[in-house]
């Protein structure tokens, strides 16, 4: 990414060190102040969805995208959440997904600019690949007993696909159905929480002045 732009890794490494090192406490406390709105623009799509506030009943488990979307809150980045609508077709799908990639990628290289500590960066890859890995499993799923991989737009739809998956695999099929989404609700905001967390882990602060 460095080559890209004509600066070489060891020059953005250390731009990225004297950047960290001239932040002065005030700075520091402003991204303290966007940490907690952050964790605040999280976790109160979840809040007010399992409030009832949209629909009821509710789904469970459920994606950070499919409560943001339902509460109509902006949880991502427009372009991602501007191709989030339930039922939405494949190409909107995948232009969602695209989306969310980019995001993680802007993720990875602000973390490298904050030189968060590694314990932050280890949980924040290592969520997105599980949460790719469940997206995976529960579309093989779907694919085994019949069903296209888009994503349940509704509670009715879902409990339809977890009848279905009942129905055709036996109760284990269902239950695997399941935990496969809930492993992909938990790890997707671990994904986010990681890195809000860690977002000032690596800065040295410097005293006002």
């Amino acid at each position: 990414m460095a080559a890209a732009v004509g600066l070489p890794l060891p020059d953005l490494w250390s731009r990225d060190a004297e950047l960290r090192a001239r932040m002065m406490e005030e700075d520091v406390r402003t991204l303290e102040h966007a940490q907690c709105l952050f964790i605040f623009s999280q976790i109160l799509p979840l809040c007010l969805y399992y409030a009832g506030t949209s629909e009821r009943p509710t789904k469970f488990p459920a994606s950070l995208s499919y409560t943001a979307c339902k509460v109509q809150m902006i949880a991502t980045g427009i372009f991602t959440l501007g191709f989030n609508k339930p039922g939405q077709n494949r190409l909107h799908n995948l232009l969602h997904m695209a989306g969310a990639s980019a995001y993680i990628v802007d993720h990875v290289v602000f973390a490298v600019i904050l030189d968060m500590r590694y314990v932050y960066r280890f949980i924040f890859v290592g969520s997105f690949l599980i949460t790719g890995a469940a997206l995976h499993n529960t579309s093989k799923i779907k694919e085994f007993i019949g069903l296209p991989p888009k994503y349940a737009s509704s509670p009715q739809e879902w409990q339809s696909m977890l009848a279905v998956a009942s129905k055709v695999g036996g109760p284990s099929c269902r239950a695997r159905l399941w935990w496969s989404e809930m492993i992909f609700m938990v790890f997707e905001n671990l994904i986010f929480l990681s890195f809000i967390l860690g977002m000032t882990s690596g800065i040295d602060r410097l005293p006002v002045g």
